[in-house]
């Protein structure tokens, strides 16, 4: 296998005489492991190219520690290695574990330097899995990396940030005693800005701050008896450096990295691993996280009572036989206007020719705000069209398929709108809400709220919450809606569908802000006097709307979904003996109706987007 058949194909560049915090900004939106550097020149009278000069790497773009560094590229730039289009993978893998890299940079020829694309790690596990390799090894213990660097969730950031640029630390395990409590990797530091510790300030003092504040709270996991090619697929599809490893009591025995795996696939065991037998365990194990796609595979709570048999809905009797569209090159203002002039949540994205190249949704646009960082902080010629926020295109099912099918599809795809099509022709689309209707009408005493909801106290935030957190929030645990409260009392709810169109602008151009006053003691049991007083964005209480009426948890699911489609909204407060305990929300209904698939959501999911290919 060549470097060419599974290299990342992209001109993302940046020159040498930009800005480093230009580059810093591009890997965080793009999410790349290496940014090469390069240069256009002519060739000939109409041609061009692109000379690779040097690449940057995620550590190297976090060394400047000041919002205002003038500090430019080529300064920090590495000139080798390159990978060549035409080099075996071995012999490329072997050159990046050499530099200690995970990817590098890939040119045409030793000849001919024109900048082709990125080879990294992740790319190779991707290329193998494709081609159908199977590992020499079996198991995680068989590859397994005794050492690996832990820090405190009390360690000063500063100090971790030496760490990644002088010793060129991949990742720390954040331990709180014994306890794994989050993990801080150098992508942590290029997605956040509030790290840095050379600021202007009063005194010109500024103290770093520490490690809580910045790293990923909870962290996959995996145990020593999981197989290496269920390893190897979460790593291909998340790009994580690694993953812990634990035992049955969570005691952690030692991480295995990318190049362990593919260690295992390319060289076996490694000599002095002890081999386990391979289980079959559900993947991946988790600890305190919830990612969108794991939250929704989870049973949160047993039922008291077994589920009584439903008689099939199919899509064809709740689909919406229409969609509306929008090209590709409009702004994402105009995306925003149709969908609140027609009351949808999801539009169809086409191209200049008229083919449909992915979807925008409510959610993709707030993805977006979350991914590219708080919206006060961006400068507003910011391009923002709807490439920046389309999704590719989503699966698609028969008119045959049931409401549990497309609800098990959704949940393997982290999506939450489903194409229906027959004989090649569309005949609509199927969204969480069909589902959620369909729930209301045909599932009454199937299951109780606090049966369904989502893990409590998780969806509820302070009414001074930025809109940035309330947006990572959702993401993180994909949730529909937040409860905004203060105590036990909920003020408001913050919705996915209503959040999108929060006018974050005043009428001068510039973004809506607001005054917050705190007043606190000078000493400790003296009187409140001193006043801290900041100027802020928007915050929580800002963008909710009015609370709707709270549910009690052992309220009939069902009869909840009715309550929350007559308020048109996407959750409900739930409530129990004066006590605000979380959120139920559409999204726990699609979880739900998932579970009822007669097979698990993976099988079920390629088996259906296999018959659906056919008739396509």
């Amino acid at each position: 296998m060549k470097v060419w058949e599974v290299m990342l194909r992209t001109d993302i560049h940046v020159e040498p005489e930009e800005k480093l915090l230009r580059a810093k900004e591009i890997m965080r939106r793009t999410g790349l492991r290496c940014l090469p550097v390069a240069v256009e020149e002519r060739v000939g009278m109409a041609g061009f190219r692109m000379r690779l000069l040097g690449f940057l790497t995620r550590v190297d773009v976090i060394k400047v520690t000041s919002l205002t560094s003038d500090a430019k590229v080529r300064d920090f730039m590495r000139e080798h290695p390159v990978l060549f289009e035409d080099m075996d993978i071995t012999e490329a893998v072997r050159v990046l574990e050499e530099f200690s890299l995970k990817a590098a940079p890939v040119v045409k020829s030793a000849e001919d330097d024109t900048y082709t694309g990125i080879l990294s790690i992740t790319d190779v596990l991707r290329g193998l899995l494709a081609a159908g390799y199977l590992p020499r090894a079996n198991t995680v213990s068989e590859v397994l990396s005794r050492e690996y660097q832990w820090c405190t969730p009390d360690e000063r950031i500063n100090r971790i940030w030496s760490k990644f640029i002088n010793e060129e630390a991949e990742a720390f395990l954040v331990m709180r005693g014994k306890r794994l409590w989050g993990i801080i990797t150098p992508k942590d530091l290029i997605d956040q800005r509030a790290w840095m510790f050379h600021k202007e300030s009063e005194r010109h003092i500024h103290t770093p701050g520490k490690v809580k504040s910045f790293m990923t709270r909870g962290v996959i996991v995996a145990p020593p008896d999981m197989p290496i090619n269920r390893v190897a697929e979460f790593l291909a599809e998340h790009d994580f450096t690694l993953l812990p490893v634990v035992d049955e009591e969570g005691k952690i025995l030692g991480v295995v990295r990318q190049e362990d795996v593919l260690y295992a696939y390319l060289k076996g065991r490694k000599p002095e691993a002890v081999p386990v037998p391979v289980v079959k365990p559900p993947i991946p194990v988790e600890v305190e996280y919830v990612s969108a796609g794991d939250a929704l595979r989870q049973v949160l709570v047993e039922r008291e009572k077994p589920v009584e048999a439903v008689p099939p809905v199919t899509l064809r009797d709740c689909l919406v036989p229409f969609a509306y569209t929008v090209s590709v090159k409009d702004s994402i203002a105009h995306a925003k206007n149709v969908m609140l002039r027609h009351k949808v949540n999801h539009l169809l994205v086409v191209d200049e020719e008229g083919n449909m190249v992915g979807v925008v949704s409510k959610r993709s646009i707030l993805r977006a705000v979350g991914k590219r960082g708080p919206i006060w902080r961006r400068k507003a010629a910011d391009p923002l069209f709807i490439e920046y926020v389309t999704t590719p295109p989503p699966p698609v099912l028969s008119p045959e398929a049931t409401v549990e099918e497309a609800a098990a599809t959704m949940v393997y795809h982290d999506m939450d709108v489903v194409l229906v099509k027959e004989d090649g022709k569309l005949l609509g689309i199927v969204t969480k809400d069909e589902l959620a209707k369909v729930f209301a009408e045909k599932y009454a005493g199937r299951a109780l709220v606090e049966n369904l909801m989502h893990p409590r106290r998780r969806g509820i935030v302070h009414p001074h919450s930025s809109f940035a957190h309330v947006v990572r929030l959702m993401e993180n645990y994909y949730l529909d809606a937040v409860v905004v409260a203060e105590g036990d009392k909920p003020l408001g709810l913050i919705t996915e569908s209503k959040m999108v169109f929060v006018p974050v602008e005043d009428r001068f151009g510039g973004f809506r802000k607001r005054r917050l006053v705190w007043v606190r003691k000078l000493e400790y049991g003296g009187r409140k006097m001193g006043r801290y007083v900041k100027i802020t964005p928007l915050v929580a209480e800002d963008f909710m709307m009015p609370a709707p009426p709270a549910v009690n948890s052992k309220m009939d699911a069902a009869e909840a979904v009715k309550l929350m489609l007559s308020h048109d909204v996407d959750g409900l407060p739930v409530v129990d003996n004066g006590r605000l305990i979380g959120v139920f929300t559409k999204s726990d209904v699609v979880r739900e109706l998932a579970r009822g698939a007669e097979v698990p959501v993976e099988e079920r999911m390629e088996r259906a987007v296999r018959r659906a290919s056919k008739k396509s």
